[in-house]
């Protein structure tokens, strides 16, 4: 079994190296198409945006054509745009005396737009700073921004929107929001770029695993031998995976409920100064468990996504002996004692830790595929008694898991 085992993973970083490999010849050709750039005549290039996972924040861009790469800053090209739908113009601005590229969220009468962790909403060679900074209204005092919002706005739609401006906060939700239904009233020319991203997307996920068992001594005095063999492990998951996390998104996380089950047979053995203790047990074992991982990818691309995860969770053990014989000879008679009955004890629950690392692949319909190797520790799981002497072994498993999230 651990051949196979050993094997399995071999063709799964195989699996790993040929999927890295692929990704990075050919990340430029799968995006090429999306990303462009349009120059101040007006002309457009389609090819790649070089930039970080998530990135937003732009002082100039790097941008790959027919495997050429031109740097451009806000005073050499219009606008550029993503193929994720974000769109960045050239603008001047108020609190800066160089153009920058501003994030457009909405393009119209009223452009609304942002620049690192600062909003601006106006008109193109007018841009006002949105702050959080209280003015006098006539009523008393407001905040900066709803009274800047007040005045861009007015007009027909404002009844409208005007409960909206008061509610709303200096954020980007808040904000794009705030526009659509201003837009939806005011209808007209205007564009709205990008999707309507939400904060995170949950997403059910299952999966199968397979798994080799084994265990480290914790507890184990005088000539002490036990030796486990364990049945192929499997292992079924269904959960809920929290993932595309727009502040953060290198990071995912990963609950649900697994269970597993397996046959376990103990060889005990132990020498003492005048006795001898050898033993063997068979046992039914299964495992319920309520896992919890945090994720952190490594390199991501639009279809793959390599990552690792720590995490812990709490289980709860049911095992049943099926056979137990234990054979106790002193060594200074001939007698020999024969003793039926359980000589191992299965922790009937607690918590563990457990890790992994692995690979992604998206599908069409926001699906995945995921392939991932995985770790996983219980302490002081058995305990093991020969005759007087008892021993106390940590459970260790380690496995390789094929899932797929909705």
């Amino acid at each position: 079994m651990m051949v196979l085992i050993s094997r399995l993973f071999q063709v799964f970083f195989l699996l790993i190296f040929l999927s890295g490999y692929q990704a990075f010849a050919q990340s430029s050709a799968s995006v090429q198409v999306e990303d462009y750039v349009i120059l101040k005549n007006g002309r457009r290039f389609d090819g790649t945006v070089m930039r970080k996972l998530g990135q937003l924040d732009f002082e100039q861009i790097e941008f790959l054509r027919r495997g050429e790469t031109e740097i451009y800053t806000p005073e050499d090209i219009q606008a550029f745009g993503l193929g994720t739908g974000e769109y960045f113009r050239s603008m001047d601005l108020p609190s800066t005396p160089v153009k920058r590229f501003v994030q457009v969220f909405y393009a119209g009468e009223v452009i609304l737009g942002k620049d690192h962790e600062n909003f601006y909403a106006g008109s193109e060679g007018d841009m006002k700073l949105l702050t959080g900074k209280s003015e006098p209204d006539g009523k008393g005092t407001e905040k900066s921004y709803k009274l800047t919002l007040s005045k861009l706005l007015a007009g027909d739609c404002l009844r409208r929107v005007s409960g909206q401006i008061r509610s709303s906060k200096l954020n980007e939700d808040d904000l794009v929001w705030l526009f659509r239904k201003y837009y939806d009233c005011k209808g007209g020319d205007f564009t709205f770029y990008g999707k309507a991203r939400p904060p995170y997307l949950l997403s059910p996920i299952v999966r199968v695993g397979v798994f080799e068992s084994g265990i480290k001594s914790h507890i184990k005095n005088g000539d002490r031998k036990d030796v486990l063999n364990s049945s192929p492990l499997i292992q079924g998951y269904a959960g809920l995976s929290i993932h595309s996390l727009r502040r953060y998104p290198r990071f995912s996380a990963d609950a649900g409920l697994s269970f597993e089950s397996s046959q376990l047979t103990w060889e005990s053995q132990y020498v003492g100064s005048s006795i001898k203790v050898t033993g063997t047990e068979e046992m039914s074992h299964s495992f319920i468990s309520l896992p919890f991982l945090i994720n952190y990818s490594l390199f991501k691309t639009r279809k793959k996504d390599f990552f690792v995860g720590l995490g812990a969770g709490y289980g709860i053990s049911l095992s049943n002996s099926d056979f137990a014989i234990q054979e106790e000879l002193v060594t200074y008679s001939d007698r020999i004692l024969l003793e039926e009955g359980s000589f191992t004890t299965i922790r009937s629950g607690g918590f563990f830790y457990q890790a992994q690392a692995g690979f992604l692949v998206n599908l069409p319909s926001e699906r995945a595929l995921t392939f991932s190797v995985l770790f996983r520790q219980l302490g002081d799981y058995y305990v093991v008694k020969a005759g007087t002497n008892t021993a106390n072994y940590h459970k260790l498993d380690f496995g390789f898991g094929v899932g797929f999230r909705f």
